[in-house]
Formats: C-alpha cells, structure tokens, sequence
C-alpha cells in the first residue's frame, strides 16, 4: 500500500478552509443563539410584567377590600339612625313600649301627627299613666333621646303629684321621629 502523503500547501488550504468553515460555524451558532436568548428574555419580561400587575392590581383589591370592611361599619350604622318611612310606626311603638317597660311606665295611648313640612321626619304624641315616679320618667326620656333609630323629644310638660313626693304627672309627649 502506497501512503498518501499531504504536500504543505494542500495542507495550508486545508486549515484554511477549515478555519473558515470553524468561523463560520461559530458565527451562526453565536447568531441563533443571540436570537434565541433575545426571545426568551422578550417572553420573560411579558410575564414578570404580568405578574407584577398582577400583584399591583391584587394589592389594590386588597386595599379596596380593608377600605370596604373599614367603612362599612359607619354606613351600616348610619342606615340604622333612621326609620324606614313604610315601618315607622310600628318600629317606633314597639321601641316606646320596650323602653316604657325598662323603666315601670305604662303608655295609655299613641297619636301619630300627619308629617310636617319636614318629610324625613314625623312626629307622635303618646300619654302616660297619671303618677311616675321621676327617676323613671328621667331615664324613659333618656332612652328615647339616645335611641336608634333617632328620636327627639320636642314638647313635654311636668309637674309634680300632689301629696306623693318623688313623683311627677306629665302631660301628653311630643317625640319626633326621623325616617328615610
């Protein structure tokens, strides 16, 4: 067998063309792989954005949530310091009544007066039994004036019983009563 043997300058063009080819090579791996790691970086900013709306719009609804908690107590409350206007008066006799027993007072009667001038409240005159004792009549108005839904007294008048001490008569009650 006869051995080939590579002259130098077949051997020169041979690395030449292999380097070239190497170089080649390289530069279209290193630019795919450029455009690969772009692509991939493009898609990894979509979603960190994504996400950190998300998290911006999660702290917002949880935000929104604590303000609702926080005030809806008030409203609530609110909405309790007035009388339906379809319900008042049975809501309003039915609260008299209550505080009238607590304090030992018997109510005789009510009288519901037309609406004023004033249409978000309504006034009701209501008369007691003749002999109170005054402690009692001191905290039923108490009662009335510091009651939810909101209640004012805006006419009363008192005297006392004549040969009983600690007691008063009072004559018929003018409650106003605000309702929505």
């Amino acid at each position: 067998m006869k051995k080939h043997q590579m002259k130098a300058t077949s051997l020169q063009k041979f690395m030449i063309v292999s380097i070239l080819l190497l170089i080649t090579v390289l530069t279209l791996g290193f630019y795919f792989t450029q455009n690969w790691l772009n692509a991939q970086i493009i898609e990894n900013n979509k979603s960190t954005n994504t996400s950190a709306t998300a998290i911006k719009n999660s702290a917002s609804i949880l935000k929104l949530q604590n303000e609702i908690t926080i005030y809806q107590t008030p409203a609530t409350k609110a909405n309790l310091l007035f009388t339906p206007s379809q319900n008042y008066q049975n809501q309003t006799i039915d609260n008299l009544e209550k505080y009238a027993s607590i304090n030992n007072i018997s109510i005789k009667g009510y009288s519901f007066n037309q609406q004023t001038f004033n249409t978000t409240s309504s006034s009701i005159t209501i008369t007691l039994n003749d002999s109170i004792k005054f402690t009692d009549m001191i905290n039923f108005l108490k009662a009335i004036e510091t009651s939810i839904p909101k209640m004012q007294l805006t006419g009363i008048n008192i005297k006392p019983t004549t040969g009983i001490q600690g007691y008063v008569e009072v004559e018929p009650l003018t409650i106003e009563i605000y309702t929505r």
